[in-house]
Order: structure tokens, then sequence, then C-alpha cells
């Protein structure tokens, strides 16, 4: 119990006093005065660099804790060049450095265990090509196009990174809604799940996390999914990396892997993990960064249509159906049309090269796209969207 739990549980007796109160105050000020001038130091040396309050975001992660990052337009070359510049200062004022966090490394100030601060240096405008960053801001462009023309009549949300359908363009009385999904290359993943390894039972399962279950068609999709890659080309083994000693039992590597309630789910982030993966990458997909079968690329489409969308949007494709109802009313051709699917499974990196892997199985396309006439790209394509909405 916390000592602010303590004075409200004392306030109901005959102990509580003033004071208390008081004192209470006093920390709390005092706290916010060191938090205040530790973060403020960071910023001063940053502002010296020429950077300014544009350039900064902060948000509190826990009571104690500050995440702290600066904004920069640079690639992931020049930010590993400043984090290197700044390195020097930063260790006087009590900042270490991690190169294993993202791609450019994390300084910790954990000196104050009442203030600490974490201090990362972000891509910001045109420096920001990560896939996800591509996506995110054509979901933007897109939410900013559709609510521009369609706002008067219709509401336009968009998830970002949420689980949600990308774009939801919904009608004025909340009577009827489309849900969109929008990718940005025909080359990217149509969905994807993760996998983890039983101990127990020595085989591979569908990880069962809470996003996954939601939907119980995506749950057994993915199921199906695993049991392809079963028959197909059989399920990586663990043994045979206990046999070269960089598995889950190895001295060396064995603290690598997340391993808990007897299943491995991937691996932890540590100055190990690159080179791990690559061992691991070489036994099991011969050197290659993923294993990919043949799938049937109808399943995306019943896929995206468990989920709720109606529609999928690819930048300089356009607009495809989902169903058949909405492929007959708009005339477009359903996704998967003149293409062929395939499944891939690897050891997926979240973050930079010594951040946590997963193991994570998704949907890809391959060949060319069927032509549509329609796409959200197109300013009076949207007026004929609007009409399913009538």
């Amino acid at each position: 119990m916390n000592e602010l739990d303590l004075l409200v549980e004392n306030y109901f007796t005959d102990s509580f006093e003033a004071s208390d109160l008081f004192r209470l105050v006093e920390q709390m000020i005092e706290e916010e005065s060191i938090q205040s001038q530790n973060v403020e130091k960071l910023k001063n040396i940053l502002r010296l660099r020429g950077y300014d309050d544009s350039n900064f975001a902060e948000k509190k992660t826990s009571a104690y804790v500050t995440q702290f990052k600066l904004l920069v337009p640079l690639t992931v070359e020049q930010r590993i060049s400043l984090a290197a510049e700044l390195r020097n200062k930063l260790e006087k004022i009590g900042y270490e450095y991690d190169y294993t966090y993202g791609r450019t490394g994390r300084f910790a100030n954990i000196s104050n265990p009442r203030d600490k601060v974490h201090f990362m240096i972000k891509p910001s405008g045109e420096a920001r090509t990560r896939p996800q960053d591509a996506g995110e801001e054509y979901e933007k462009n897109l939410e900013s196009s559709i609510a521009n023309i369609l706002g008067d009549n219709f509401i336009v949300t968009t998830a970002g990174f949420g689980h949600g359908s990308d774009i939801t363009i919904t009608s004025a009385d909340g009577a009827k809604s489309l849900s969109i999904e929008a990718k940005t290359s025909v080359g990217a993943d149509f969905g994807q799940g993760s996998a983890r390894y039983n101990n127990g039972t020595g085989d591979w399962e569908i990880n069962p996390t809470a996003q996954m279950m939601h939907n119980e068609d995506k749950y057994a999709l993915f199921l199906a999914i695993l049991d392809s890659i079963r028959v197909e080309t059989g399920l990586p083994s663990f043994s045979s990396l206990d046999s070269k000693e960089f598995g889950p039992g190895s001295e060396e590597y064995g603290d690598v892997y997340i391993n808990k309630d007897n299943n491995i789910y991937g691996l932890r982030r540590s100055p190990k993990t690159k080179e791990l993966s690559q061992l691991i990458q070489q036994e099991w997909f011969a050197g290659q960064e993923s294993l990919y079968i043949a799938y049937d690329a109808g399943t995306i489409t019943k896929y995206y249509a468990s989920k709720g969308d109606d529609l999928m949007q690819i930048k300089g494709h356009g607009l495809y159906a989902l169903n058949e109802r909405v492929a007959t009313i708009l005339n477009i051709p359903l996704f998967h049309e003149g293409v062929s699917g395939q499944i891939r499974f690897r050891l997926k990196t979240h973050g930079g090269a010594y951040d946590r892997r997963s193991f994570t199985i998704a949907n890809q396309i391959r060949g060319s796209l069927a032509p549509t006439p329609l796409s959200l790209d197109r300013e009076e394509d949207l007026f004929v969207i609007a009409k399913l909405l009538e």
C-alpha cells in the first residue's frame, strides 16, 4: 500500500492529522520539481544543438517514468551518429546508452528511482520509412480526402494501430457503414497471426492472443494455415537447434528464448538476439528470412470479410470487394481474382536488429490484380461509394 492509500485510509480514523496531508502535498510538489528539472536538463542539451519544442515528445509511462523522444528528419544511420555525438554529454548527467533498443538504441537515466527518463531518437516527416509508417500516412490521407468530400453527410474514422478496420465510413444517422482495409502495396502482409511452440506436446500452435480469440473465424483460419504448413513442408523443429547447441536448451542462447508457461513464443531483446536469429534462419529457412508455401488467395478475402471489412483499397491499383454483395453493387472484382496466395512463416523483428522476435504467420499475394474501375484515390469515385450508404 502506497502513502496516498494510507492517508486515505487513515482519514476515517482518529489517527489522521492535517500535517499528514500537508506532508503529502509537499512531497508531490518536490517530486514534480525534480522530474521537471531532470527532463529540462535533457532539453537544454538538445536546444544547444538547435532543436526546439517542435522536436520534443514526452509522456508519462508510469508514475515515475517519463518517455522522451527527439523527433528528427534523419535516416537510421544519421540518428545512430547523432546518438554517438550526444553520448558523452548525456553520460555526464546520468544517462546510459543501450544499443539493443530499436534501430538506434536508447538512453536511460535511472539513477533516481522516482524520476526515470527513457530517451530515444525517432524519425519524423519523410524519414519515417517503415512500412507501418507509410501505411499510417496513407490511411490518414485517405481519411482526410474522404472527409473533405463526404464529410457533410458521413462520419469518417481510421483505426490507426488498432485492430479494427483501417477506414470506416458511417452515415450521419449511424444506420449504415462501410469498413475498408487500406494497403500501400500488393507486397504487404494481408492478415497475420503469431504462433508458439508447446514444449509439452512438442508441436506448434496459434498463439491465443485476446485479439485472435475475439474472432473465431480468424482463429480457425490461422489454425488451417498452420496445418497447411505442417502438411506441405513440415514445421520447423527445435530439436535441430538443440543438436547444434543454439536451441532453447543451450547454455549460451537458452535465456534468449521467450519461454513462458511451457511455451516458446520467440526471442527476447538482448545483445545475442541478432546473432541467434541469423542462426535459426540458416537452419530453418536455408539462410532465407522466411518460409513460403502456396495458398488459396480466396482465403485472404474470407479473412478480411470475417473481420467485418467490405472493401480493400490498394494504393496505385484501386478498390476491390471483399464479398459478393459489394462486388455486384459496385461492379468491381473480388480482391483475390487473378492472383495466387502464399503463406509466409518467419521470425518477425519488432524494432531493431537486437529487439524481440516472434514466430509470425502471414498471408501474401502474388500475380497481377484484376483491373478495377474504382479507387478511393479519385475524388469522383467517392460519390459512387457513398451510394452504398444511402
